[in-house]
């Protein structure tokens, strides 16, 4: 997973690395490869997650998480009416709701989420 990191020079030495999106999304991802998670547990966390999420989203959002979150509507409304799956639409969504939330902690965590459910489906050759 890459918690230390090596840096040379005068001011090198062992750091403990910076955790971001790919790590956390890349461990997701490699749990689903190796059916230690599934997409019924996916959509549990969501179902457990996402109602609460939206609420502090419409207490925190600004004016333009409205617009993004508007936008991704409009963009899955046209690929529904193209009669594509839009999944990789669905992902935005939610994105853009946590990012509404201005909470760093669910903005990380539904970020990997949607990484590796992104991921996942492009191995399925869903868009």
């Amino acid at each position: 997973m890459g918690l230390i990191s090596i840096r040379s020079g005068v001011l090198g030495g062992a750091f403990v690395a910076e955790m971001g999106i790919k790590s956390v999304s890349d461990s997701l991802s490699n749990m689903m490869r190796l059916g230690k998670i599934g997409l019924k547990d996916i959509w549990q966390f969501r179902l457990l997650i996402e109602p609460n999420m939206c609420r502090l989203a419409a207490a925190e959002r600004s004016d333009w998480d409205l617009q993004q979150i508007e936008e991704v509507i409009s963009l899955r409304e046209q690929a529904v009416k193209a009669k594509k799956i839009p999944a990789f639409a669905d992902i935005d969504f939610h994105h853009a709701i946590a990012r509404a939330t201005r909470n760093p902690l669910l903005i990380l965590i539904m970020d990997a989420v949607g990484q590796s459910l992104f991921v996942n489906m492009k191995r399925l050759h869903l868009s």
